[in-house]
Formats: C-alpha cells, sequence, structure tokens
C-alpha cells in the first residue's frame, strides 16, 4: 500500500541490498569507490557550490582505485548546518531533471534544518529502514510507535491532515510529540505502550531512555510481548543507556 499510494520504489532497491549483502569486502569496496566517483561527477555538474570550489581547488576527479580516492576526499571541505546555511544559495544542484521535495530534520538540536530530497533519496533511505525491520523479521506495515518532534508552524492545516492520515493508514505509524511529555506523564507512555502493543518503537534515545528509567526506577513494568525491535535515533546514546533500555523492554536497542 504504501509504494502504490507514495510511488516509492522499495521492493526494486530491497533486491539490490540482498545483492550486495553477498558480496566480497573487495566488491563492495569497489562499489562505495564507483558510486562515491558518480556522486562527485554530478556535483562538479550540477551543484554551484561544489562546481566552483573543485574548479578553485583544482580537485581532478579522476577515481581509479581507493589509493588516489583520499588525497580527493582531503580536499573537499568539512560541513555542517551553519556552514551550508552561509552557502545556502549555492548549495540546491540544478538537475531539473530531479524532481525535489522539501523537508526538513525535527529540530532535536533547537532549529529543524530545512534540506530538500529527491525521490531517489527518499526511495533509498525508507528502503534502508525497510531493510534493518527485515533483518529482525518485522514486515515493514506492522505497527510503529514514533516518538519525535512535530514542529508544524509553517505547514498548512491541509499538509497537516494529510501527514496524520498518512501515518495513520499508510505507515501505520502512531506519531507521539515528545515536547508535549514531561517526567509527570511518562507513566502514560508506558500505559500506551502496553496497550497499543507496537512491533517496533522508534523515537530519540535519551527519551526511549527516560521512560525505561522510569519503568524500572516506579516499578512501572513495560509489557509487550510483540515488541520487536527498539530503534534509536536522532542523537547519540551511551552503553549504560543501552543497558537500561534493554533491562526495562527485555531487548537491545538498535541504531538508526
Amino acid at each position: 500500500l504504501r509504494e502504490f499510494v507514495k510511488q516509492e520504489k522499495i521492493s526494486h532497491y530491497l533486491k539490490q541490498f540482498k545483492i550486495s549483502e553477498r558480496y566480497s569486502t573487495e566488491d563492495l569496496r569497489n562499489l562505495q569507490i564507483g558510486k562515491l566517483h558518480e556522486l562527485l561527477l554530478y556535483l562538479k555538474h550540477y551543484n554551484p557550490y561544489y562546481s566552483k570550489y573543485l574548479q578553485d581547488n583544482e580537485v581532478l576527479l579522476e577515481i581509479k582505485s581507493a589509493v588516489n580516492l583520499y588525497p580527493i576526499l582531503d580536499k573537499l571541505p568539512i560541513v555542517d548546518k551553519q556552514y551550508i546555511n552561509k552557502h545556502s544559495k549555492e548549495w540546491l544542484t540544478t538537475n531539473s531533471k530531479s524532481k525535489l521535495t522539501k523537508s526538513s530534520t525535527s529540530g532535536s538540536t533547537g532549529m529543524p534544518f530545512e534540506l530538500y530530497h529527491s525521490s531517489l533519496s527518499s526511495d533509498i533511505k525508507a528502503s534502508l529502514k525497510c531493510r534493518l525491520l527485515d533483518w529482525h523479521g518485522v514486515k515493514r506495515w506492522k505497527k510503529q510507535l514514533y516518538y519525535g518532534c512535530t514542529y508544524s508552524s509553517h505547514k498548512s492545516i491541509l499538509s497537516s491532515i494529510k501527514k496524520a492520515l498518512n501515518n495513520r493508514f499508510v505507515l501505520n505509524r502512531i506519531v507521539i510529540d515528545i515536547t508535549k511529555i514531561n517526567i509527570r506523564n511518562l507513566e502514560k507512555e508506558i500505559a500506551r505502550i502496553n496497550k497499543v502493543k507496537p512491533i517496533t518503537i522508534w523515537g530519540y534515545s535519551s527519551f526511549i531512555y527516560e521512560i525505561a528509567n522510569y519503568s524500572l526506577s516506579h516499578n512501572v513494568p513495560i509489557k509487550n510481548d510483540k515488541l520487536k525491535m527498539i530503534i534509536l535515533s536522532g542523537e547519540s546514546h551511551t552503553t549504560y543507556m543501552n543497558s537500561i533500555i534493554h533491562k526495562a523492554f527485555n531487548l537491545e536497542p538498535d541504531d538508526e
């Protein structure tokens, strides 16, 4: 249903991933080098910023092996959100054949970061998430509980309704805005987990940890025998946090 409604090619890329999983280390390295070479050539031709940068710094994109790949990577700039914002007018690629969709990060660092996705990048990202589920024997249409941030001040009511319907009926995902939850109602979230019985729980590492820690310290057990995966995203997490999550959910968390 998801692939039909959203016109995605998840099954196509999943087949490619399954084939590449059987590659030797050398084959994987050659594949990576080839893909990186394609990316650099794409940036050279379609991205105003990198096109100018590569020319100004006399970077020659002649890649035949990893040996002459590393000197090229050494010449590329280290970028972060501030760097991209500073060069935002030059950052967007100019390939008219690629249909771009505007999106944003959740804003876990305090400010959502706006970016653009092509259908190719969106499909591959979705396919990689589905492969993670497949590795654990979880069907991608099974019920998900997602803890994140839903910054929506810049979105229309119609857009918000469309996203809610997509989450509920296409992705089978319940989205909870953690900015509206505090320590006093964590017990309600444990009750939700026990009642809804999701197959997977996705969310920020710190928030999943808070649920687990509350469960253990207040003797409010998490009872969901259908739960197969805890997927941590958006933040780094420590070995100690993982141990608390494991103890409360009786599952080893995975990193998205």
